[in-house]
């Protein structure tokens, strides 16, 4: 029990750290989209 306890926490620790190293890329992926559809309609209202 106290084995698997341990491993879980392990596996739980490294997927956080992966979930971590990659928030970055999806914060950016999000500003890049907000951006991409903010200028997309002030484009359109220009028109």
């Amino acid at each position: 029990m106290h084995k698997d306890w341990q491993k879980t926490t392990e596996d739980l620790s490294a997927l956080m750290q992966d979930i971590g190293k990659n928030i970055p890329d999806v914060a950016k992926g999000f500003s890049q989209m907000a951006k991409g559809a903010y200028s997309g309609e002030r484009d359109r209202s220009l028109r």
